[in-house]
């Protein structure tokens, strides 16, 4: 179908290509490219050329010019042949942007010239998805000084505006009369052709096309976004002849609309099945018994490829699986497995030892009150505080670190992957640390790393397991080493456990902001209320765990392949269309 595919071909066949977030988008740039390369509609032999045109809009610009409504220093000599960025049909005209339309900025009217009513003065965010929504901004310039300086900025009926600025950049809208005085001002320019009898509808869409916009990024490369009248005049304009300027105009119009239902059917397709999934996923974490639980896993395993059928929905699975990981939900009790109130008093008498020894200091943490929690756990598991099962917990050093320096590797957040759970060392730096620092801030196999301050809240309470591999590193002030009694909690299931949204949400709730960054202090962290189980059902736990989050990223990413393979195939299908 793509090797031969021409236009009529490719939009009959759209809806086989639109599974991709950014084919609808891909789509409407394609109906204005081929818009303003004249392969959207038909020539008629009979229109009147658009070199004819140009010349009644020079004509029509002239006049502007000797009644000095603008500057000559605007205008640009002829189009070279060279300049040409691609061939027209024969009834077309590449003009200059200044030659066939009319624009003009804003006067950059300041602050202290605002007065609440008079003239109204137009604002970037007037401009709203296509439509002008004068209600959000309030700012006018008095009666006497539109007179005075600022009259000839009036918009008209009919004009096009443009936001040439800042993260409105590029946005349009026709301005329609709302019954009062409305001018441009800083970062919005009105325009319309020369000529009335031009359809400013195919401006717009020139103005909303690649070929437009690839012309003025040229000329900013490396700037803001922010341009006006001298970038403007540097622009070349492909211009159809009148008639099929309206047959273009009408067919946009038929395509861009099909667009919109095509983008409104995807969103409410994903919004469905998100819903669907949330509904599903709830049903299984509020089952009452094993037998309840069943009986929804099951309806879940039955839709499970309709479910499941977008990647959005998959990091909810992942957090599903963690979630039932921790409410004893995942793997089967094993009433021959040592319940976790004896694994607390082995680690309690462990703790009581070493602090007898002097050690390690006692973690003091709040009694456990569960009075009003619904987060209901088997008979043989217990709720715990965090600090009650802790080694030991610890900052690591403010000294300042550095690159090619001597001295101890130092962990620092960059280090940190809270996506996989694990160190990476590609970015290493390293201090000077006395042999007692070093006693204190080693790393050992089994320590879990926590990140304790950030400037971002989804950050904080982030874990990475320490390895072998750097075992003896230290690491930095902004992180907190949590250290366990391996023989009896696996670092494993409580870095799991830190990621669900049951200890998520008592990690998120006490964060304080600290000039602009985010904090949470070792207390808090000590008095998280932590599900524990058996070891044995940890360690079942785990493995279960690893297993499903491995089916979740495999699934995850053929469900990406799939839509990268869409998006590529729509790609193909661009270049094919637009090269006929």
């Amino acid at each position: 179908m793509i090797s031969s595919m021409i236009p009529n071909t490719f939009f009959d066949n759209f809806a086989l290509l639109t599974d991709s977030p950014n084919a609808v988008a891909k789509l409407r740039e394609i109906v204005l490219q081929l818009a303003v390369r004249g392969k959207l509609t038909t020539q008629n032999s009979t229109d009147e050329p658009a070199s004819v045109l140009v010349e009644k809009s020079r004509i029509e610009r002239d006049n502007f010019i000797s009644n000095s409504k603008i500057r000559k220093n605007n205008l640009m000599p002829p189009i070279k042949e060279d300049e040409i960025p691609y061939q027209l049909p024969q009834a077309w005209e590449w003009s200059r942007f200044n030659d066939v339309v009319f624009s003009q900025e804003g006067p950059g009217i300041r602050n202290w010239q605002f007065r609440d009513t008079g003239v109204k003065l137009l604002n970037v965010k007037n401009i709203v998805k296509g439509k002008l929504v004068l209600e959000n901004s309030d700012k006018h310039i008095s009666e006497e000084e539109f007179s005075q300086k600022y009259s000839h900025f009036l918009i008209e009926d009919g004009d096009l505006l443009f936001a040439s600025s800042g993260n409105s950049w590029g946005k349009t809208a026709f301005f329609k009369n709302p019954g009062y005085r409305v001018i441009v001002n800083t970062s919005t320019i009105r325009m319309r052709f020369w000529l009335k009898e031009c359809n400013n509808n195919y401006l717009r869409y020139f103005l909303d096309c690649n070929i437009f916009t690839n012309q003025m990024l040229t000329q900013l490369q490396g700037m803001q976004p922010n341009f006006g009248s001298s970038h403007l005049v540097k622009v070349f304009l492909p211009l159809p002849p009148l008639a099929e300027q309206e047959r273009i105009v009408e067919k946009c119009d038929r395509l861009l609309i099909l667009c919109d239902e095509i983008e409104k059917r995807q969103q409410q397709r994903q919004e469905s099945l998100l819903k669907m999934n949330e509904g599903a996923i709830s049903q299984l974490l509020t089952a009452q018994n094993p037998n309840d639980f069943q009986h929804r896993w099951q309806r879940i395993c039955n839709n499970f490829d309709l479910l499941y059928s977008i990647p959005e929905t998959i990091p909810k699975l992942r957090q599903a699986i963690l979630q039932l990981a921790v409410q004893g939900k995942l793997v089967l009790q094993n009433p021959n497995d040592e319940p976790a109130s004896v694994l607390l008093k082995k680690v309690q008498a462990a703790i009581k030892e070493l602090i007898k020894a002097k050690k390690i200091r006692k973690i003091e943490v709040n009694a456990v009150d569960l009075e009003g929690e619904t987060h209901t756990l088997p008979s043989s598991w217990l709720h715990v505080r965090l600090g009650s099962i802790l080694h030991s917990i610890k900052y690591g050093t403010s000294k300042k670190c550095d690159y090619d320096v001597p001295g101890i590797p130092v962990l620092r957040i960059p280090n940190i992957d809270v996506n996989a759970g694990e160190i990476t060392i590609d970015d290493l730096k390293f201090t000077t640390l006395t042999d007692a620092e070093i006693r204190e801030l080693s790393l050992i196999e089994n320590d879990l790393l926590m990140i304790r301050s950030n400037g971002s809240k989804t950050l904080i309470g982030r874990t990475a397991l320490i390895d072998r591999s750097v075992s003896g590193y230290a690491y930095a002030g902004y992180l907190v080493r949590v250290r366990l009694f391996p023989e009896y909690i696996l670092a494993k299931y409580l870095h799991l456990a830190l990621s669900t949204s049951f200890i998520r949400e008592q990690i998120e709730f006490p964060i304080r902001t600290t000039s602009g960054v985010k904090n949470i202090n070792s207390t808090e962290i000590s008095n998280l209320l932590l599900p524990l189980p058996p070891l044995a059902e940890q360690k079942r736990i785990v493995a279960k765990v690893e297993s499903l989050l491995s089916l979740c990223d495999a699934l995850e990413a053929k469900l990406k392949a799939a839509r990268d393979s869409s998006a590529t195939l729509i790609e193909v299908a661009a270049r094919q269309v637009l090269a006929v």
